[in-house]
């Protein structure tokens, strides 16, 4: 008996506020059923949307990359390869690098008294050297080397000015002049040499590339320019096709 009083009293009480107790209840089930449905559906639908941009960019890219392939020759691509790579080579290469600066020194009429490499190294690459500032800033490797060189003051300027002339980059970093015999000079030089390894994986295939600037072509046209001397040292001694010449670099 006391229970239903107590209930026909609550009810009493709460008749005046029913449409009120209505539309709150509603609303606790609207924002139940926003936090339930709508915001996962909302979250679901924005990934991907976003997924959707991704593959859009990925698939512009692509297409924008196999337009560039296209209009590019493979020929003409070996061929700017090998100019660069007679320039600056992927290996150490210290047999190239004798008969570049024995050939700068016949052009120049000096005597090659001597020539030290240090740091050759047991790596042909030194790809598991951490490279210096100065390394990071050309983008290349650098080799270490002196030379001590006889001639007379003209021949020795000759010699300086055919190092800096000559495809394979090399550049002098100090030098000291010693009096000989007669007119002869006894240069003794330290120079650098340089060489970048090749990459060794080509990549993913959604990795941008981009096609020659003028400033690139200008560079491998003043390249080309350069008297090759000495043996350009293009390959690898053994018979495996670079990476890059590969006839399909997905077979790999």
């Amino acid at each position: 008996m006391t229970i239903n009083v107590t209930l026909v009293q609550i009810g009493r009480i709460l008749r005046p506020y029913r449409t009120t107790i209505v539309s709150i209840s509603l609303l606790l089930l609207c924002v139940v059923a926003v936090v339930v449905g709508v915001v996962p559906a909302y979250k679901k639908a924005s990934t991907m949307r976003s997924n959707a941009k991704e593959l859009s960019e990925t698939v512009m890219l692509l297409r924008n990359k196999i337009d560039l392939l296209n209009s590019t020759d493979e020929d003409t691509l070996r061929s700017q390869v090998a100019l660069t790579l007679s320039a600056i080579p992927s290996d150490k290469s210290v047999a190239s690098l004798f008969s570049t600066i024995e050939g700068v020194a016949n052009l120049s009429g000096v005597t090659l008294a001597d020539i030290t490499v240090s740091a050759v190294g047991k790596i042909a690459t030194n790809s598991g050297v951490t490279k210096n500032t100065e390394e990071i800033q050309l983008s290349s490797t650098i080799m270490p080397f002196a030379a001590s060189i006889n001639g007379t003051y003209q021949q020795i300027r000759d010699f300086l000015e055919a190092a800096n002339s000559v495809r394979r980059f090399v550049r002098v970093q100090a030098f000291s002049l010693a009096k000989g015999e007669g007119d002869v000079l006894t240069m003794s030089a330290d120079m650098n040499a340089f060489y970048t390894p090749l990459p060794t994986s080509i990549g993913k295939p959604s990795d941008r590339i981009e096609a020659f600037t003028q400033d690139d072509q200008d560079l491998l046209t003043s390249i080309s320019s350069m008297q090759l001397v000495g043996e350009s040292g293009l390959q690898p001694q053994d018979s495996e096709p670079l990476p890059f010449m590969r006839d399909d670099p997905f077979s790999y």
